[in-house]
């Protein structure tokens, strides 16, 4: 692992725990990292298919610029603030 790769996981599951609480942070955070993963193979493995048909990178480049349009768009209203389980998991340790 690069050490930009150990800050983007640091970055991610500090925002699972800033949000969600510590409670179910190793679930949350696999669930996070399982879907990062299935996203990179699935990507991958369709820029080759795309381009044994076209034979041309062309295609996949607009796909993954649509993607990462509509990933930006989806995680507009995300909010970096404490979730309801967050907040009760702090007034129990208090």
């Amino acid at each position: 692992m690069d050490k930009y790769q150990e800050i983007k996981v640091a970055r991610k599951t500090g925002l699972v725990a800033q949000t969600q609480g510590l409670t179910y942070l190793s679930t949350l955070a696999g669930l996070v990292f399982f879907s990062h993963q299935t996203g990179a193979f699935i990507g991958a493995w369709l820029g080759g298919r795309i381009y044994d048909i076209y034979q041309d990178y062309t295609v996949m480049w607009w796909a993954a610029i649509a993607l990462g349009l509509l990933a930006a768009i989806l995680h507009l209203p995300i909010k970096e603030e404490a979730s309801f389980l967050a907040l009760e998991e702090a007034k129990v340790e208090a």
